[in-house]
């Protein structure tokens, strides 16, 4: 008999150890912590959706984040309630499992976007208490390959013909941006969110290409500034979110050598009111709405877009 209670003893005073372990610790986040460290290493890389790829998850904060890429900070209480509002099942993870400073990082792909040899966008999630209960989505691109994604995109979409006095004339437009940002209004969206404004600010250049089958002529102009903004539009429905939009170039002032102020006007015009009909092609325009996000996806993001120098 003292032998089996020998023998006993050893694992029950084992078990009650792990319990009071589990009992202190669950609330306290410690085995919270434990699961996502052991969930980090056994199904990492892991690519939830074919264009996506999260290749490693850091609990030592943000402070070697790439410079470009895509970063999605937000309040860890504030992806969690996303999570369980995505999958209720989740509610029954030990708390502590989404901790402060963490960051998830990966790989995006997008489909229907020529990156020109750009490769794989880099993406980051970041856990931060400090960045409030509204999350911030910072997108930087580095300016040469933003601009081989423009010319792509815009490839023979911003050629023209016209009549005037001496027949038909062919007017082509190459837009650069050297400088580019695009950011979110400052005020807070009143749920429930049905529409959000992005404004945009541009400085670059635009060379101009005049054909009439008689004269053939070329210009380079420098855009000084360009304003803007996108109106986006929240579909809802069944299968989730799907975003609208319509996009608006308000001013252009562009400034051309030896081109006198009335040419530079008409040329400015005309360059902004073929950015806008481009950029608001119905075709365009509804196979941007077609697509879908998960019904969760917070609609308050504070977004910044900026272009990073070479």
């Amino acid at each position: 008999m003292k032998n089996i209670r020998k023998k006993l003893f050893i694992p029950v005073i084992g078990l009650g150890i792990l319990s009071a372990m589990l009992i202190v610790g669950w609330p306290l986040g410690w085995v919270g912590g434990l699961t996502a460290r052991v969930l980090a290493r056994f199904f990492l890389p892991y690519g939830p959706h074919e264009t996506v790829e999260i290749t490693e998850c850091r609990f030592k904060g943000s402070s070697d984040l790439p410079d470009t890429g895509i970063i999605l900070t937000i309040h860890p209480d504030r992806l969690k309630e996303n999570i369980e509002e995505a999958y209720p099942a989740a509610r029954k993870l030990p708390p502590g499992i989404l901790k402060n400073v963490t960051s998830l990082r990966g790989f995006w792909t997008p489909e229907d976007v020529d990156l020109s040899g750009a490769g794989k966008i880099p993406v980051s999630i970041v856990l931060d208490r400090g960045i409030g209960w509204r999350p911030h989505l910072s997108c930087s691109f580095p300016e040469s390959d933003f601009n081989k994604m423009v010319a792509t995109q815009f490839a023979g979409k911003l050629t023209k013909r016209r009549e005037y006095f001496l027949g038909h004339y062919n007017m082509s437009y190459e837009p650069t941006f050297h400088t580019l940002s695009i950011h979110s209004e400052a005020e807070i969206p009143v749920e429930p969110i049905e529409r959000r404004r992005l404004l945009v600010n541009a400085t670059g250049r635009v060379r101009f290409w005049f054909d009439d089958d008689l004269l053939k002529a070329r210009a380079t102009g420098k855009v000084k500034r360009l304003t803007g903004a996108f109106d986006i539009g929240m579909i809802r429905d069944d299968e989730g979110i799907g975003l609208s939009y319509h996009a608006d170039i308000s001013e252009l002032d562009l400034s051309v050598n030896n081109l006198a102020p009335w040419g530079e006007k008409w040329l400015a015009e005309d360059l902004r009111n073929s950015m806008d009909r481009s950029l608001n092609k119905e075709k365009k325009k509804r196979r941007f709405a077609e697509k879908r996000f998960p019904a969760w996806i917070p609609l308050d993001l504070i977004i910044e877009f900026h272009l990073t120098r070479d």
